[in-house]
């Protein structure tokens, strides 16, 4: 058993205990109100983060893609904490009335305690989940996984985005590590520098000139001397941006060659 599934073994027991003593109408407000915040989090964090400038990276295409990503979850973690503080302020409210809703449903005190243990539990793997994608993976690498039954129980427990937010997290962390200034010889790097090119002109944290820039700059040359493997959808959207870069026909190809998809 590793290290990190010391600490998730832990965390979910920690949150069973705590939604057994709040009971099921408190921690369904908890869960709800909470999925509630993410998602607009989630909507809107980019935008947000496009605006406030927090962090401000030098004026080249690989730091601002780097620095541009710290910038976001830098306005990640302020909106969490502020939207945080209004979602318990509001629960100190609403609370109170929530759990009158015991005696209406006529829960006994066994069942009540239960479901809320149980529905804190899933509200723990969900936390668990974004803890994994937004910070662990990123900086430790998705190896950490193969160690971690708990971990990767967790992660395959969302086929549908699993995969695809591994390759991102692991993309991101390769710039928040400070990678973006290693040499794009290793091919492992190399392949997380084009998903996360793809990703932040898809997300809007660079711009068309800038993802253009950083493919003409620093991906096209290393590309022309090595090969790499990447996902299908991420070879098309680094075509996408390849065909906006001044490279001739036939630097194209070579660059094109060098790439192969899975």
């Amino acid at each position: 058993m590793s290290f990190l599934d010391l600490i998730l073994i832990a965390f979910l027991l920690y949150m069973f205990f705590s939604g057994y003593s709040k009971g099921f109408f408190s921690t369904l407000y908890d869960l709800v109100s909470f999925i509630i915040m993410m998602l607009f989090i989630y909507f809107n964090v980019e935008t947000i983060s496009s605006i406030i400038q927090i962090y401000k990276p030098v004026d080249d295409p690989l730091s601002q893609l780097g620095g541009s990503v710290i910038n976001m979850l830098i306005v990640f973690i302020i909106m969490f904490v502020v939207l945080e503080i209004i979602r318990r302020l509001i629960g100190v409210l609403i609370k109170p009335l929530v759990n009158q809703l015991t005696d209406h449903f006529a829960l006994t005190a066994f069942v009540n305690h239960l479901l809320g243990a149980l529905l804190h539990a899933l509200k723990g793997v969900f936390i668990s989940f974004m803890v994994m994608m937004m910070v662990i993976i990123p900086f430790f690498g998705p190896d950490i996984l193969t160690n971690s039954k708990i971990g990767h129980l967790i992660i395959e427990d969302v086929p549908i985005i699993s995969q695809k937010a591994i390759n991102e997290a692991s993309a991101y962390g390769s710039l928040l590590k400070g990678q973006h200034t290693l040499q794009l010889e290793d091919k492992d790097i190399l392949k997380k520098m084009i998903i996360a090119n793809n990703h932040a002109y898809n997300h809007g944290i660079l711009d068309e000139h800038d993802a253009t820039q950083f493919v003409y700059t620093q991906l096209g040359p290393a590309l022309m001397k090595q090969q790499v493997i990447i996902p299908h959808e991420e070879k098309l959207q680094f075509i996408s941006l390849l065909n906006k870069t001044p490279y001739t026909e036939t630097e194209k190809n070579t660059i094109l060659n060098n790439i192969g998809s899975e």
